[in-house]
This record gives structure tokens, C-alpha cells and sequence, in this order.
């Protein structure tokens, strides 16, 4: 099963075309013939969302054309709890694709999709449960051909599918490939994001990489590739390796035996963490041209849990993770965010993580960037807070709540990537206990009836068969 779809869906909608605004709110808006590239101006996409049509009874029906007029467009209210299911089907000959687009979407060339069905047989079909409110947007797209076509739909409760998953190795290298050959296991991948497991600073910033070549990470030895890494490049058709961090974090001896084996290698690492993390963010950055990152998360560099908290969504929405210290705020991170012309700012933790004077700093800078923190009292909270913030600003549904202990960094490194591969969240977890906060966060998006799959990184040692019976209960 590959859970990992949101890779994939990415790359799709990367290819759709941009809205054109209808003269008459009676029909769907229609969009004419794609542009060169898929690229329209922004403000006719804006306009072509905002005409979408209401959708009221089911069934609906319209005519589509995927050279003249590709898509029609709706827009459907839900309310968390809500469990959307949507069917399509059409004339012989063609192939109709049905996308679900958040609230906040601006058009169909956006990237952040709730939910697709893009199969190549009728009915298709497409499922979401809602943990946001609000007024969503479903895209008819005609991918092949011209004709008519049915849409109906179904708003039920949503209904927990609770499956309890573990991931894990004999160790985090193989905890890693794991949860690599679990989320990435149907289809290949050019790229793959190498980082040390010994050492988490260079590390915490790799999901963001990962994400912006939608690609699994995956962790190596400092002078050493470990057992079953090799295997799970040529597992995945891997042609190019990503490492992040400088030759202390992963040696060169380790960068020349990946040369030897014949993939390219690129090296993303400075100085210090610091560095290093600007030249990823700047990295993601040029990857995500189409969409430029306009925000950042900025973290504590000398503890790992905040900046793990954030990881999928860093590997999810592109927003690259900047590291400083607690106190003064790291002149690479404020040149990362001045080059990128950053417009929003989330840091991550407490004023114990990273202080008001880090944020007063950042203020200051060209960008005059919105200034957003995320903390708690603790890691756990913290995590609990940026899982709450993701969903209330629909950068997640809650369906993949991954879990990984917070007293350690590799696991959740792989699986706050694997996380944001899903679509979902990260949340710690004590050892032998499920900490207050986890437990509420699991409980509310259970009682919603969204939850799909909690993913348990790592093995026994990292958190105990009771943990898991714990999380069992809550989301059956």
C-alpha cells in the first residue's frame, strides 16, 4: 500500500492548468485551454475560484472538452467530522479526474490538494474527511478526451479507519529504511535525502529538502553507509543523493563510496548547523519555483524536538527550516530569510526555546516578515500546538497522525518525513506513556471520526507495545 500520496498528487497538480472566470454563476466556472507550462496570472486565478459554483443536490451534470474546456469547477461547505465522497464518471473514451482543494486555494494550479482521484477507470472516485470548516473546492478535470459526465456526491460522518502501524529496525538505519519502504513502496524515486543519524544538527532541516524532491530520508553512518541502504537506493531507482551536512556530519569517505556506486552526489552543508540550514532553505527554495516559500520556520538549533515537530510540513508546504540560538538569532538564518523575501515567520517552541529577543531581531529584518510562535511547555505540548496550528489552517487532515518518541531524534526525523509524505502530522511520545497532550490531540481528532492511521516509528525500545495498545484504544 503506498500511503505516501501526496508526493504524487504534488507532481500532478504541478501539471493542471489555472482558472478563467465564468460570466455566469448558473454553470460551473469553466476553464479554457491550458497555457504553455500551465501558468495563467494570478488574478484570473483568484477571480476563477471565487466563481466557483455551489454545489446543492446530486447529481450534476456538465460536459467536458480537454483540449477547449477542461474543468468545471464547484464548491461544497464542510464542517469538521464531515466525510466528503465524491463520484464522477463519463463518456467512453475519456479519462475525468476529480481534485479536492482546501479553503485557502486560490486556483487549480495549487498545490494544496485535500483530495484527488486520478485512477483511469470509472466511477472514480474520491474520499476526505474534514477536520477544518469551511468551503472547499472540487475540480472536474478532463485529463483525456471530450463528452459528458456525471458527478454525485455523499456527506456522511466520517468514521475512524484506526489502523495502528509500527515502522521499525533492528536500529535507526534500519528504522529509517523501513519507514522508507513503507510510505515509498509502489513507485520510484530520482532522488533520495541522506543525513547523519549520529548527530541531529545538520540533520533537523533534511525533511524540507526531502519534501521539495519528493523523495524518502534516509540516514547513514558518519563513516559508514549502514546494511540495507544501498539495497533500498536501488529498491527505489535512485539517481541522485542529496547529503545534508558537511563532512563531519557525513564524511567524504561516505559521499565517494555513493559516487562509486554510481549516483551523483550533492552535498548540502556549511560551516555549522547554522549555515548548513541556510543552504538547504536556499536549496528548497530554488526547487520550489514555481512557488517560492513565503514562509519559514524558525527553531532552536541546540535541541531537536521543536524543529522535529515542524518537520512535515516543512517536507509538505516547502517551508524550510531555519536553525538559530536561543538568544541571538543566527545571521544565516536572517540571510536565508532576507534572500527568500520571506513574508511569515513561525517559530517553533517557547521563549525558553527561542527568545523575544530572536523574535524582536527578526522584526527588524528587510522583509518585516509576520511574526507567528508555536510553544509549549513542553515538547510534547509544542508538538500537540503545531499539529493544532496545521489543522486549523488546513495544512493537514489529521488522517496520518505518525508518533515517534521525543526523547531521541532519528526516528522522528524519517518519520516526520514519511508524515509529511501523508499528508499528516508528527506527534511525541514518552517511551512507556502516552503524555497528556498526545493523548488529547489523538482523542479529539478520534471523537471527529478522521483519524486513518497512526504510525508508530520505531521499535519496543522506543515506544513500548503498551504505548501502542494505548493509541489503539483511542483511535478504534
Amino acid at each position: 500500500m503506498r500511503t505516501g500520496r501526496w508526493v504524487g498528487i504534488a507532481a500532478l497538480v504541478a501539471a493542471l492548468c489555472l482558472l478563467i472566470p465564468a460570466s455566469a454563476l448558473a454553470t460551473p466556472v469553466r476553464i479554457s485551454a491550458r497555457a504553455k507550462g500551465g501558468l495563467r496570472p494570478s488574478a484570473v486565478r483568484e477571480a476563477a475560484i471565487a466563481g466557483a459554483v455551489p454545489l446543492e443536490s446530486s447529481p450534476v451534470s456538465g460536459s467536458l472538452d480537454s483540449t477547449l474546456a477542461p474543468d468545471d469547477v464547484y464548491s461544497i461547505g464542510l464542517e469538521p467530522g464531515d466525510g466528503l465522497t465524491v463520484s464522477v464518471t463519463a463518456d467512453a473514451g475519456t479519462d475525468f479526474d476529480l481534485y479536492l482543494f482546501w479553503p485557502d486555494a486560490t486556483s487549480v494550479h495549487d498545490f494544496d490538494l485535500a483530495a484527488a482521484g486520478v485512477t483511469d477507470s470509472y466511477p472514480e472516485v474520491m474520499t476526505f474527511d474534514a477536520s477544518t470548516a469551511g468551503t472547499y473546492v472540487i475540480d472536474v478535470n478532463a485529463y483525456i478526451g471530450a463528452g459528458d459526465y456525471t458527478l454525485s456526491y455523499e456527506i456522511v460522518r466520517a468514521t475512524n479507519e484506526g489502523e495502528v502501524l509500527r515502522m521499525w529496525g533492528r536500529d535507526r538505519y534500519a528504522t529509517a529504511l523501513d519507514i522508507s519502504k513503507t510510505t515509498f513502496d509502489d513507485e520510484p524515486s530520482h532522488d533520495a535525502v541522506i543525513a547523519t543519524g549520529e548527530l541531529f544538527p545538520d540533520a533537523l532541516t533534511a525533511g524540507g529538502l526531502a519534501g521539495a524532491l519528493g523523495c524518502p530520508l534516509l540516514l547513514t553512518r558518519p563513516a559508514s553507509l549502514p546494511p540495507g541502504l544501498v539495497e533500498e537506493l536501488e529498491r527505489l531507482g535512485v539517481k541522485d543523493v542529496h547529503i545534508v551536512g558537511g563532512p563531519g556530519a557525513v564524511s567524504q569517505i561516505v559521499a565517494t563510496q555513493l559516487s562509486q556506486l554510481g549516483y551523483t552526489v550533492f552535498r548540502n552543508g556549511g560551516l555549522d548547523r547554522y549555515e548548513t540550514a541556510e543552504l538547504v532553505a536556499l536549496r528548497i527554495d530554488e526547487r520550489n519555483a514555481v512557488r517560492p516559500p513565503d514562509t519559514v520556520f524558525v527553531a532552536r538549533g541546540d535541541l531537536f524536538p521543536d524543529a522535529l515537530a515542524v518537520t512535515p510540513f516543512s517536507y509538505s508546504r516547502g517551508y524550510p527550516v531555519l536553525l538559530t540560538r536561543s538568544e541571538q538569532l543566527s545571521p544565516y538564518a536572517a540571510r536565508a530569510i532576507e534572500t527568500i523575501d520571506v513574508q511569515h515567520v513561525i517559530i517553533a517552541g517557547g521563549v525558553g526555546a527561542v527568545s523575544d529577543g530572536v523574535r524582536d531581531q527578526i522584526s527588524l529584518l528587510a522583509t518585516g516578515p509576520d511574526i507567528r510562535r508555536i510553544g509549549g511547555p513542553t515538547r510534547y505540548e509544542t508538538a500537540k500546538l503545531v499539529a493544532d496550528f496545521a489543522v486549523r489552517n488546513a495544512w493537514s487532515d489529521s488522517r496520518y497522525v505518525g508518533l515517534a518518541t521525543g526523547r531521541l531524534f532519528p526516528d522522528a526525523l524519517s518519520g516526520g518525513a514519511a508524515a509529511g509524505a501523508n499528508g499528516g502530522v508528527l506527534l511525541l511520545t514518552l517511551p512507556d506513556e502516552l503524555p497528556w497532550a498526545t493523548q488529547s490531540y489523538l482523542g479529539e481528532m478520534s471523537e471527529l471520526g478522521v483519524v486513518d492511521v497512526a504510525a508508530i516509528f520505531g521499535g519496543t525500545g522506543a515506544i513500548t507495545d503498551g504505548v501502542r495498545s494505548d493509541v489503539e484504544a483511542i483511535v478504534r
